[in-house]
């Protein structure tokens, strides 16, 4: 891929080979089901962390396969077609998503995918465009690709992979078809961990609670450490609510360990603190099950009216940490109103 910012990122890359995820099973039953009547375009949408992408892919595969009679409705992995996928190197699959340091996909890119779809297949029946993640796309970019979306070139499939759906416009969903890719059931999210992490029932259990019921960022987070760092962070938000620890310097600590995780992570125990405040705290409801104890002293020391404006101030952190925001300031803003949340400090805003 180009390093050039102002350059297109729609070369294809290289597509890692890994077994099917089981909760893919009844999405990929249906993407199959008739691979000769697929409709132009499909809209793959379903929570964040359900490695979606890698379902699109492997159809991808599945088609451009130059000998589908090997493994029906899988790529051999052994033709010329499947080894070019897998380096990212075949000429009729695009894969366009936000250029590295860019948070959009441009109206530029989405101009390119059109052109590429209409050129003949290389080698393939066809011409695969795989944009993700769909909601990236700007206004204009959007309303380029419904030009696409209106006049699909034949012969051509264009698959979009969102875990936003309903940020895309009305008239760009109204003209995919949708397939939707579910959380799996707790049992399959831990024993699919137990084999993918070789870890207990108990720790894939209390990581999926973590992850929100996505087992491939479940395992990502195990592999980060959040469990480790989950007490340092508890630790900061105790020690601001009692006015014993500086926000910048626990935004300090927030950064090391990753906005991203570290917002996810707050996000959802202020879920918990919030379902703990209205008596429903079942174990088996929180993301975190085993410090319901310390969530519980945290809430002795909360305003819960400011408890749940302070969701307004998480969720826009977490909508921008991937924005050309500055993500220290970011950290020490969300930290300086959690630190408000104790009675008897100025109370937060619906307007921060």
């Amino acid at each position: 891929m180009a390093t050039d910012a102002d350059s297109l990122p729609i070369a294809a890359r290289p597509v890692e080979a890994r077994a099917p995820c089981p909760w893919h099973h009844d999405a990929w039953v249906r993407l199959t089901r008739d691979t000769g009547r697929l409709p132009h375009a499909l809209l793959i949408s379903g929570p964040a962390g359900l490695n979606k992408t890698a379902l699109t892919l492997r159809l991808a595969q599945a088609l451009l396969c130059e000998r589908p009679e090997t493994t029906p409705l899988d790529g051999c992995d052994a033709c010329s077609g499947c080894h070019l996928l897998r380096a990212g190197n075949h000429p009729d699959l695009l894969r366009v998503e936000p250029a590295d340091g860019k948070s959009q996909i441009t109206v530029d890119q989405v101009r390119e995918l059109g052109t590429f779809l209409t050129l003949r297949p290389h080698q393939a029946a066809r011409k695969i465009v795989v944009l993700s993640p769909a909601e990236a796309m700007n206004i204009n970019s959007a309303n380029s690709l419904l030009k696409v979306l209106e006049e699909p070139p034949a012969g051509s499939l264009l698959i979009l992979v969102s875990s936003a759906a309903a940020r895309l416009t009305a008239t760009v969903r109204s003209r995919c078809a949708r397939v939707e890719v579910d959380r799996p059931t707790r049992e399959e999210g831990v024993q699919w961990l137990m084999r993918a992490g070789a870890m207990s029932a108990a720790n894939a259990g209390l990581l999926l609670g973590l992850a929100g019921g996505s087992p491939p960022l479940a395992l990502e987070l195990a592999e980060e450490g959040l469990t480790e760092a989950r007490g340092r962070l508890l630790q900061d938000l105790g020690a601001l609510l009692h006015g014993k620890a500086d926000p910048v310097a626990c935004a300090n600590r927030w950064k090391a360990i990753g906005p991203a995780m570290a917002l996810d992570w707050l996000y959802r125990l202020h879920a918990d603190l919030v379902k703990l405040s209205m008596g429903c705290g079942h174990p088996e409801g929180l993301s975190n099950p085993d410090i319901q104890g310390e969530l519980q002293d945290l809430l002795n020391h909360i305003e819960f009216r400011d408890l749940q404006i302070f969701t307004d101030v998480i969720s826009r952190a977490l909508r921008d940490v991937d924005s050309p925001l500055d993500n220290q300031l970011m950290l020490e803003d969300v930290l300086i109103h959690w630190s408000r949340l104790k009675p008897g400090s100025s109370t937060l805003k619906r307007t921060v």
